[in-house]
């Protein structure tokens, strides 16, 4: 079963996110808050990059490792992420791949 993430859900994903503080401890060992968004939007943001080249046309090329993409997403402030997620760009992205029956590899 496919489910897709409405723009909704991304809102009220960010507005949880905006009320939780950035330091505060998870369910994932050591991490906080300001880790888990930095490690959702920097996932998101790889997932888009390849969706929009393949809806391009052009090859789509291996999956960058969380380990790559992650530092620059840890790096913003706890609020520009959440700001990141509630704008909910890949959502037109997702869609278009949707309409051509479209799929990718994401991380193998």
């Amino acid at each position: 079963m496919q489910t897709r993430w409405t723009r909704q859900e991304a809102i009220a994903f960010a507005e949880t996110a905006s009320g939780t503080p950035s330091d505060l401890v998870t369910a994932c060992r050591a991490w906080t808050a300001h880790d888990v968004l930095a490690h959702a939007v920097a996932g998101g943001g790889e997932i888009a990059r390849l969706v929009g080249i393949h809806l391009a046309g052009d090859p789509v090329p291996a999956t960058i490792s969380f380990q790559d993409r992650e530092p620059a997403f840890r790096a913003l402030p706890y609020g520009d992420l959440v700001d990141l997620v509630a704008a909910g760009g890949i959502f037109d992205l997702l869609a278009a791949m949707a309409d051509q029956n479209g799929s990718l590899e994401f991380t193998g």
